[in-house]
């Protein structure tokens, strides 16, 4: 009975490895967390071509909003609730790195999650994942599954109810968000976390780890950039956006490297502080490319 079982899966698991592989559709791909979703663009990144990649963004959910669309040759390695060091422990991992490495310092304070990157740095599960797309993340059968299922159910609803396909939503205005109550909720919660220092036995070894991986970097031949992704007026000078913004200068300095400040000109009202709606990614990809000839 075990023997039939096993031998069950492991058909099914090559049916469904030859048909991930060979038929089918693009759209065959989805995550169902943000762990799933971070695994997955690092999985990608790691086991794709990426050798040919010129320029790279390592950060957090604030720089994934930059759109790398109108940058040239450019990857954007921003995870969902990690940090930019999260993807420099990746790059490290690579024998051929980027040339150019644009580094968001919004959050390195935070520092690196062992766990995340374990995940992903598995020596056994490499050369599986690297050769059969079927193992990867976004290729789970119970995520596609889901997939399937949400499509369906919007179709069926649209019989039901007797309505053409909805329409994607007209753009908003985005300033809007900044006059309204759910707006002020989270941005006070911005306010007080950015008010907050870590303790400095924590900064101390995160700060040390960091420069570790940017001066290992550097020494395999990268262009390192620093940038600051813009937050809402009210955070840029809080403790803690300032702490950080003194760590980068006192030790990665103006004349052997380059920082990218927020523009003064723009006032970004944020969605909820941090984070960027769709026209101000568009604004700030488009003063990030002006501000690097490496990304025109």
């Amino acid at each position: 009975m075990i023997l039939k079982t096993i031998l069950t899966s492991l058909i099914l698991f090559a049916m469904y490895t030859v048909f991930v592989a060979k038929f089918a559709p693009i759209w065959w791909v989805n995550t169902q967390s943000h762990l799933q979703a971070n695994l997955s663009m690092a999985q990608n990144f790691i086991y794709d071509d990426s050798d040919t990649i010129q320029n790279i963004i390592v950060g957090t959910s604030l720089a994934a909003n930059i759109i790398t669309d109108s940058l040239t040759n450019t990857y954007n390695l921003s995870f969902a609730g990690r940090n930019a060091i999260d993807g420099l422990k990746i790059l490290n991992e690579k024998t051929k790195i980027p040339k150019n490495i644009f580094i968001e310092i919004n959050y390195v304070q935070k520092g690196a999650s062992a766990e995340f990157t374990s995940l992903i740095a598995n020596p056994i599960m490499y050369y599986p994942r690297k050769k059969l797309l079927s193992l990867r993340e976004d290729r789970q059968p119970m995520a596609i599954l889901g997939l399937i299922q949400f499509n369906e159910l919007i179709r069926l609803k649209n019989i039901i109810t007797n309505k053409p396909k909805k329409k994607k939503a007209p753009q908003v205005n985005e300033k809007k968000d900044d006059t309204s109550p759910v707006f002020y909720k989270f941005l006070a919660v911005q306010i007080k976390d950015y008010s907050i220092i870590p303790k400095n036995s924590h900064l101390k070894k995160v700060f040390k780890e960091f420069k570790h991986y940017v001066v290992s970097l550097e020494k395999k031949g990268a262009n390192i950039t620093f940038f600051e992704m813009p937050v809402n007026r009210q955070l840029e000078g809080l403790p803690r956006a300032k702490l950080i913004r003194n760590f980068i200068k006192l030790n990665f300095p103006s004349s052997k490297y380059t920082f990218i400040a927020p523009p003064d000109s723009i006032a970004f009202h944020t969605t909820d502080g941090i984070h960027l709606g769709k026209h101000e990614a568009l604004q700030y990809t488009l003063y990030l490319k002006s501000k690097s000839k490496n990304l025109q």
